[in-house]
């Protein structure tokens, strides 16, 4: 837990989706921005939903890339500030690019400061392996060296048709469980991955968020500092676009809303403190697993949505050690 949990300060990460057209005014944002410097938020990373946040971005970017490391996230070619607007950041994103279209980015790459870390992230989902690999194949070709599989953002899923959070389901979280692979899964991208990293060396790099999937693809260099257990409401914050805050983009439990209230208010207020009792209580089926202080219950996010707190994280893979079947993955 970090040292000050009633604060939103150092080491916090916050994530946020700039949206104009969701509900958050362009005076508000600023407001949001001054409010991140003042409390010495120092990484945060900004995804604009679209052109017109875009230009908001630029602005914000300008106003406090002197306080912060910020990293821009770029979903659509359409979502990038422009040449010369993103001066300060130091690391771009091209976020969950569709399978073929990452040369669309080549603009974006272009027109980046000099300098900046420049990195592709992609989000692992079942049946969509090879548009991942092909993801990374085209990621290489344009020259970039850091990549990160992501858990997915379930604030922002879509479903039947309209972004919204997705609420937990006692039925097992269908909208999940398409994110949850399997053993084979896992086998097929990890066989995938070593095709294309072994020609690059240590060059290229892979981050692997889900505790799990990293510890399955085992791949030469792929080394994480120590788990600290789900980070969700203490190390991580995220703010959606239309302004309400979550614990992470994992975690669709809204804590509060900077519309109406700061973020240091939201922060210290009882809704995130319950939040973090619950994620640190571990599961029944958890805390008599042999394994528990490995992993310390993993992504909390993934098992609220599929279900609730009480249930373990759906990719944990400890049956495979006694011969049983992964969670999330049918028997064959």
């Amino acid at each position: 837990m970090s040292k000050n949990p009633g604060l939103l300060s150092a080491p916090v990460r916050v994530f946020w989706e700039l949206g104009l057209k969701s509900g958050v005014s362009r005076e508000r944002a600023f407001r949001t921005a001054e409010e991140l410097i003042a409390l010495k938020v120092f990484y945060v990373t900004i995804r604009p939903a679209d052109g017109q946040s875009a230009r908001l971005a630029a602005e914000l970017i300008e106003k406090s890339s002197r306080f912060a490391h910020i990293t821009l996230s770029v979903a659509s070619p359409d979502a990038f500030p422009g040449q010369g607007k993103t001066v300060g950041i130091k690391a771009l994103d091209i976020y969950n690019f569709p399978a073929g279209r990452l040369q669309e980015s080549t603009t974006i790459l272009k027109n980046a400061p000099a300098g900046v870390a420049l990195s592709v992230t992609a989000v692992p989902e079942k049946g969509k392996l090879d548009g991942l690999l092909e993801i990374i194949r085209e990621g290489l070709a344009l020259g970039i060296k850091i990549f990160s599989l992501a858990n997915p953002n379930l604030v922002n899923i879509h479903c039947s048709g309209a972004d919204k959070p997705v609420p937990p389901s006692p039925s097992g979280g269908e909208a999940v469980s398409r994110f949850i692979l399997g053993k084979s899964d896992r086998e097929y991208l990890k066989r995938g991955l070593e095709a294309l990293f072994a020609p690059h060396g240590d060059e290229a790099r892979l981050l692997v968020h889900d505790l799990f999937l990293h510890e399955a693809l085992n791949l030469p260099g792929l080394g994480r500092a120590e788990y600290a257990g789900c980070q969700a409401g203490d190390a991580i914050a995220f703010i959606a676009a239309d302004g309400t805050v979550y614990p992470c983009a994992t975690l669709p439990l809204p804590l509060g809303n900077i519309n109406g209230e700061s973020l240091k208010d939201i922060w210290a207020g009882a809704a995130r403190r319950k939040l973090r009792a619950e994620i640190e209580a571990l599961p029944g089926v958890c805390a008599a697993c042999g394994l528990s202080a490995r992993c310390l219950g993993a992504c909390r996010g993934l098992a609220f949505a599929s279900g609730g707190f009480g249930l373990p994280d759906p990719s944990c893979g400890r049956d495979e050690q006694s011969g049983g079947s992964v969670p999330g993955e049918k028997a064959s």
